[in-house]
């Protein structure tokens, strides 16, 4: 008789790593601040910004069409809306393709669409 077939044993799936992602969002001349915890590495901006709860936030298209419309009370109207940073640096790419690699932090501001010229 041949001996029994083994089989290679697979590994248990590895969680991605996960991390806490500070959002600050200027609104109403205040920084709010709100700290999320427990952001798995490899996240997209816009995922994050759809479990916001306080302030609101409105996003209107999905994955590379997504934009933040509203955030609290203050919508995208002609040419000022909601810009982002992440960890202090304007981001390429809109908030369906940017992905956070937490602990990092998530700065919104509402204005010119326009990144001011350093």
């Amino acid at each position: 008789a041949s001996p029994p077939a083994t089989y290679p044993e697979v590994p248990p799936e590895t969680p991605a790593p996960t991390g806490t992602v500070t959002v600050e969002i200027a609104l109403n001349g205040e920084i709010k601040t709100v700290d999320i915890d427990d952001v798995e590495d490899g996240t997209t901006v816009e995922s994050l910004m759809r479990e916001m709860e306080d302030p609101i936030v409105q996003i209107k298209g999905s994955n590379t069409t997504a934009f933040v419309h509203t955030i609290g009370d203050l919508a995208t109207a002609g040419r000022e809306g909601w810009t982002f940073k992440i960890d202090g640096e304007f981001s390429h790419s809109g908030v369906g393709s940017a992905i956070l690699h937490p602990p990092t932090t998530l700065s919104w501001r509402y204005g010119d669409f326009s990144p001011p010229s350093e």
